[in-house]
């Protein structure tokens, strides 16, 4: 018995560890794409909706099923709150580089306890607006000026506005989380999504090389909808304390492809405002964990 829960629990950690190296990757294929980034996102929305609907058809789910009517709305939200994020996550990639642009998104777990007690009436925490000071004081790091028409700042700016989208989004989530599975609320936000962005589909009929095409698809279906598989099934047999180490390490996969693959390498202000938003949102986690404080763990975009 112990010896079968020690191979799940190894083959789960395993599955964990390819979906977060998986999840890396975005950036990367972002920036291989020569796409508008709506054109990616309408790219990796069909493919992601495609490869999700076969697999919850092969398992006969139901597709797209409402537990209240009043339920239709909050979910399509959920998908233009994702279309956000996705969109303004591959704005900053394009603008910046992919280092500026996951850095960025990376405040959102603690922008996500910023706002819950705004939107769910709860209370402020101490710890998270101390670690919202650092935070800003590790963007200002990132952006050496703070104009519009310097590539690294809008790259941010982009990137926060992604990441304030993805802390609306994971806010949403809770509420229709009891309702409704992960893989459910997925479907509804890649469908919304296809829809949001089909007036790029343009972008797409024109000529576009063969390893493009192959990069959109394996965007969508492999980094996006079974990369998600393997992130779920995870929560059924680990931690979330140890789920969060493992997303809490993307920023600096990403950084680390971003140099081998796309030979970008990130600057000592990028470096070092990328390790003190890294390590505050890590540390701002422990502690509410401590405190058995419910904490957004980082998530995946």
């Amino acid at each position: 018995m112990r010896i079968q829960m020690n191979s799940m629990y190894s083959r789960t950690i395993a599955a964990l560890a390819i979906a977060t190296v998986l999840f890396s990757l975005v950036g990367v294929f972002v920036k291989l794409i020569h796409l508008p980034s709506s054109g990616i996102a309408l790219g990796r929305a069909v493919t992601a909706l495609i490869a999700l609907l076969g697999f919850l058809a092969i398992r006969r789910k139901p597709l797209f099923s409402l537990r209240k009517p009043t339920d239709l709305l909050p979910l399509c939200l959920l998908g233009v709150l994702m279309s956000g994020n996705w969109f303004f996550y591959f704005a900053a990639i394009k603008a910046s580089t992919v280092a500026v642009a996951v850095i960025s998104l990376f405040t959102y777990p603690l922008i996500t306890a910023l706002i819950e007690p705004v939107l769910l009436r709860q209370r402020f925490r101490i710890i998270d607006c101390i670690g919202a000071a650092a935070v800003i004081a590790g963007v200002m790091l990132v952006v050496p000026r703070f104009r519009i028409t310097d590539s690294t700042a809008l790259g941010a700016l982009f990137g926060m506005i992604s990441a304030i989208s993805l802390a609306l989004c994971n806010v949403l989530n809770k509420k229709l989380v009891v309702r409704y599975s992960s893989i459910e609320m997925m479907a509804y936000q890649f469908l919304v999504a296809t829809i949001l962005f089909l007036p790029a589909g343009p972008a797409l009929m024109k000529p576009i090389p063969i390893v493009e095409v192959m990069y959109l698809a394996l965007l969508g279906a492999a980094l996006t909808t079974f990369s998600l598989f393997l992130f779920i099934n995870s929560f059924k047999y680990l931690a979330a304390s140890t789920t969060g180490i493992f997303t809490s390490l993307q920023p600096f996969i990403t950084v680390g492809f971003a140099y081998v693959l796309l030979h970008e390498v990130p600057t000592i202000r990028t470096i070092i405002g990328g390790l003190i938003i890294c390590s505050t949102v890590v540390l701002v986690g422990v502690q509410a964990k401590k405190q058995n404080i419910e904490y957004q763990a980082p998530n995946v975009q």
